[in-house]
């Protein structure tokens, strides 16, 4: 038998006390313990542990149930009313719900190959994301905190324009950039029947059977069951039958000069190497919805992304080649839901082009721009113009009404409307993944222009981008989605 002292008992007690809290203490948490705003911030820290990157809506740090961007993080609260003020704190939490929703959609697609963690699995997300919003006269509330939380950061790199000398460097990009707008002015002064073709016309409609019946009913879509509030229109679920309308009536045709299977458009993916691609069995538009202000109210925007391949190279070093290309068309509509004006860039947000409806002009000032707007042509007045693409690079080369001109011998196709969300959770050899990298960028689309349009402070210049992360102007700074973009270029023309 064995003995011990009172001492030894009292050390026994004390070793099994720390056992059992050391147990505790390595016991999962239970379901119920875990409040929202731990599920949210455990959620955001799972997708940063995994290289996950969502840039629409942004993560609000210090506010784990909201989400900004660009256009909501321009609302200024102190000039707000109390009703505009809950309006707007409805509106950061609904972007919270739409990133949670995007999140969950890209981490559950990777659990074959990394299951989610049980206290994940198991969580009831959608009874946190009904909760109300945070009220307009909580004390707990701090405006300042969260107006700073809230703004979106750039998409350029400052240390990059000290490095390369950015005020003598942006002499010789603005100079290049000056020919190149030139050139393009001189592109479209040609007639339509006189634009270099190099390959096969075809264009590419939306034109599906049950598109096409839908879409010539669609031509008096209005903005009629789009959603509102105090701030304007707002964009929910209850706006998607409307908002699916509009995109039919105003989807453009694309005309392109076709001249290899890196003209047409298709969906993106990965292969076997990782490598992005895109296949063109079917072609393919990705559509989304975005709010810009403009003249004091909010104008809804349809904008369509088309994918190709590649852009060939045409040079044994040509910097401008590489993989994947794309269009990015959008149309800015106003409270009538008719055009107010269209403009277009690439997915690495180059060559952005306006055209202005006769509602609005163009600023005196922007002479003044060391980078002015491009804007090559007035906008036609017609719903779904037809858009001009060159081979190879993809350019935007005119922009007509698809009545006014038919050029000869254009073969003809359809492409359908996809959801841009989709392009979050793309099949691959390691499960599904996103096709943008944590910086916003397609992993592979690099360009040869990145080693001397460095200083201009882009990074990775001529890549492919996610929407949101799309600067657009290498002097000075502008992105895509830029709150008061129009407003610095353009004015309302009042009639």
């Amino acid at each position: 038998m064995l003995f011990f002292s009172e001492a030894g008992i009292r050390a026994l007690l004390a070793l099994l006390t720390l056992v059992l809290l050391s147990a505790c203490a390595s016991a999962p948490q239970p379901l119920a313990a875990l409040s929202c705003d731990d599920a949210y911030i455990a959620l955001e820290e799972l997708a940063v542990q995994r290289g996950i990157s969502l840039g629409e809506p942004r993560r609000v740090h210090g506010f784990p149930s909201l989400g900004t961007n660009r256009g909501l993080a321009s609302f200024d609260p102190g000039l707000l009313t109390p009703r505009q003020r809950g309006d707007w704190l409805a509106r950061l939490q609904a972007a919270g719900v739409e990133r949670r929703r995007l999140l969950k959609n890209m981490l559950r697609d990777s659990a074959v190959h990394r299951p989610l963690p049980s206290e994940l699995t198991g969580f009831d997300f959608q009874s946190c994301d009904r909760q109300d919003p945070m009220a307009v006269d909580d004390p707990v509330l701090d405006w300042d905190v969260l107006v700073d939380a809230l703004k979106v950061d750039d998409d350029y790199v400052t240390f990059r324009r000290a490095l390369g000398l950015y005020p003598l460097s942006s002499i010789f990009a603005g100079l290049g950039i000056e020919s190149l707008q030139s050139s393009i002015h001189d592109s479209y002064a040609l007639p339509l029947n006189q634009i270099p073709r190099y390959g096969r016309l075809r264009r590419y409609s939306l034109a599906s059977p049950a598109q096409t019946a839908k879409s010539k009913q669609n031509r008096a879509a209005t903005l009629d069951g789009i959603g509102r509030d105090s701030l304007g229109l707002r964009l929910d679920l209850e706006s998607a039958a409307a908002l699916r309308d509009l995109f039919v009536r105003h989807a453009p045709t694309v005309e392109i000069d076709e001249l290899g299977p890196y003209d047409i458009p298709g969906e993106p993916y990965f292969d076997e190497n990782g490598s992005p691609g895109v296949a063109i069995e079917s072609a393919s538009a990705y559509r989304y919805a975005s709010l810009m202000p403009f003249a004091g109210e909010l104008h809804l925007q349809l904008n369509y992304v088309f994918w190709f391949d590649q852009r060939p190279s045409t040079a044994a070093m040509d910097s401008l080649s590489g993989a994947l290309d794309g269009l990015v068309w959008r149309v800015t509509l106003d409270s009538s839901g008719e055009v107010l004006l269209y403009d277009s860039i690439h997915p690495c947000g180059c060559y952005q082009q306006f055209f202005l409806s006769d509602r609005v002009e163009a600023r005196a000032e922007n002479a003044k721009l060391r980078e002015p707007p491009l804007i090559p042509q007035r906008a036609p007045s017609t719903d779904g113009p037809v858009l001009r693409i060159s081979s190879g690079s993809h350019y935007l080369q005119r922009v007509y009404a698809s009545s006014s001109e038919v050029a000869d011998g254009v073969a003809n196709r359809s492409y359908e409307l996809v959801n841009y969300s989709g392009l979050y959770s793309l099949d691959s050899v390691e499960g599904p993944r996103s096709l943008f990298d944590t910086n916003g960028i397609v992993p592979g689309t690099e360009r040869g222009e990145r080693f001397y349009l460095w200083p201009m402070g882009i990074r990775s210049p001529g890549a492919m981008r996610e929407r949101g992360r799309q600067p657009t102007a290498f002097v000075g700074r502008r992105h895509f989605d830029d709150a008061d973009l129009f407003d610095k270029l353009f004015k309302r023309v009042q009639r």
